[in-house]
């Protein structure tokens, strides 16, 4: 980015189930953060994970972050949306993968 960004919205959702069905959904207040301007190459992190209570292994999940913003000088609004998937290491660890 070189030039600066307006109202810069940032929108994270989690979702996905623990081994045993458990659902999990940190769709919740505090997931959206809303910047009136952000400056040429200056990083943010999006507001995702607060954290939840770990009751079993994960078996799957996605992570939703979505942002919008005006480029200097644009009139109309410019979006993009990312995903990434839970995976399973070989190791049984979870990575997560964008989609």
């Amino acid at each position: 980015m070189i030039v600066p960004l307006f109202g810069v919205t940032i929108v994270c959702k989690e979702e996905g189930k623990f081994t045993g069905g458990e659902p999990f959904d940190n769709n919740t207040g505090g997931r959206e953060e809303t910047l009136s301007m952000m400056a040429p190459q200056r990083k943010t992190t999006a507001p995702c994970h607060r954290g939840f209570d770990i009751k079993a292994p994960l078996e799957s999940g996605t992570i939703t972050i979505a942002v919008s913003y005006s480029p200097f000088l644009w009139p109309f609004k410019m979006s993009t949306i990312r995903q990434f998937k839970a995976d399973m290491n070989a190791d049984k660890k979870t990575v997560w993968l964008p989609q």
